[in-house]
């Protein structure tokens, strides 16, 4: 999500990305791609052609089409858009991969092996993973974090219902604003959950604590800023919160970033969490607060959540006639380009996109989301790809499969 003059330019992150070197190709942002975006268009185009291309600076991109031409041309529109130089490469023919650089097949399906350091994947069992039930035993990077009202852990429950759990964030060399201490996160969310409630009479459930006050917990990471603007932030940010143990079946996370990264305002970090039950999508929104002023930062904050929650679903009309990605071209509706510019923001305004629809061929519903309240009876969970064993939140579920998601969360119950 990138904010530059009015009006405000919000693009979910998705290809213009450094990973860490041509060694590991489909890695980092790649690894999104192949493992995000391929299973998804073969669940719409199972014949077509699917062609990868990792650029000499580490950006990826990727094209597909019906036949080898039409998915090599579409791959090279998008290298010369992206200005990426590099060479596209195929991928997959239909369920058939054929390029297995650090790829595994198995059962038509794609998985990365987990590897320590590695850009968007972490793993349970590597060196430095705290267990959530041990989070209490982390310590500070920085002994100078350690002041009072400040937690390196999630407190104590007042709920056992699900809930978005608040995490403000801070580079290796980040000179600590006391953001959490001083209320200035707890200020964000809240005004974001009056504004949201202003408009749709609802609001996300947020994490308390016992005292009545948000929740929000501390981390500071181990790379600097100039590290962190090289690379995928909001999948790096949600690789370190996993391995810091904030990974509960219950919570979806919204990460605040105290400085700048690159251009953007606002992003969706999908971490690839490899669990002793398999492997699962831990999907996060992420919000940059060293880009503009606090008093709008409700903006990325309720449109990168909604990102985080599955949407806008593929097959929501107003997406449908994008064609490109997963925002909503209506104006100044929260997940448009247009965002808010100054003049208020609206959630699907009409009730026929994303939000209280009746579109029968498309059952995610953001008003069922079980993350805001109050809940509907038929609540609804992230919507989880069906078609493979990887648990990614996916943005093509014409169905609504409720067992699904419970079974992809129960990888996090260990």
């Amino acid at each position: 999500m990138k904010k530059y003059l009015i009006p405000l330019f919000i693009t979910l992150f998705f290809s213009n990305v450094s990973v860490n070197s041509l060694a590991n190709e489909i890695k980092g942002i790649c690894e999104q791609i192949v493992i995000d975006a391929y299973p998804e268009v073969l669940q719409e185009f199972p014949n077509n052609y699917f062609y990868v291309v990792v650029g000499s600076d580490g950006r990826c991109e990727y094209g597909h089409g019906s036949d080898e031409d039409s998915g090599f041309s579409n791959c090279e529109k998008w290298k010369k858009e992206n200005n990426i130089n590099g060479e596209c490469k195929p991928f997959a023919i239909g369920k058939e991969i054929v390029w297995k650089n650090g790829i595994k097949e198995s059962e038509n399906k794609v998985s990365f092996e987990p590897t320590e350091g590695g850009n968007g994947s972490v793993s349970f069992d590597e060196e430095g993973f705290v267990l959530r039930q041990d989070q209490k035993s982390l310590t500070y990077i920085n002994s100078k974090d350690d002041i009072p009202g400040r937690f390196l852990y999630d407190q104590e429950d007042v709920t056992e219902d699900y809930q978005v759990h608040i995490i403000y964030l801070l580079a290796k060399d980040s000179k600590d604003k006391k953001w959490d201490t001083k209320g200035t996160i707890e200020k964000i969310v809240l005004s974001s959950n009056k504004k949201l409630k202003k408009k749709i009479k609802k609001q996300f459930r947020l994490d308390m604590t016992k005292e009545g006050k948000v929740d929000v917990s501390f981390v500071r990471v181990d790379k600097t800023k100039k590290q962190i603007n090289a690379g995928d932030a909001a999948t790096y940010f949600s690789r370190q919160i996993i391995k810091n143990g904030f990974y509960h079946p219950k919570k979806t996370y919204a990460i605040f970033y105290q400085d700048r990264y690159q251009r953007e305002w606002g992003q969706v970090g999908q971490g690839i969490f490899f669990t002793p039950r398999g492997m699962i999508e831990v999907r996060t929104g992420v919000t940059y607060l060293g880009q503009e002023s606090l008093g709008e930062a409700y903006v990325p904050y309720i449109h990168e959540m909604i990102h985080a929650l599955g949407f806008v679903q593929h097959c929501a009309p107003c997406r449908e006639e994008s064609g490109t990605d997963s925002h909503c071209y209506l104006g100044l509706d929260i997940m448009s380009e247009n965002g808010d510019s100054g003049k208020g923001f609206s959630i699907d305004k009409k009730s026929n996109e994303y939000y209280g629809h009746s579109n029968v061929n498309c059952q995610i519903d953001m008003k069922k989301s079980v993350f805001l309240e109050p809940t509907e009876k038929d609540f609804q969970l992230k919507p989880r790809a069906p078609n493979y064993s990887e648990c990614r939140v996916s943005l093509s579920q014409k169905i609504y499969n409720h067992e699904r998601a419970l079974a992809c969360l129960n990888r996090l119950d260990f």
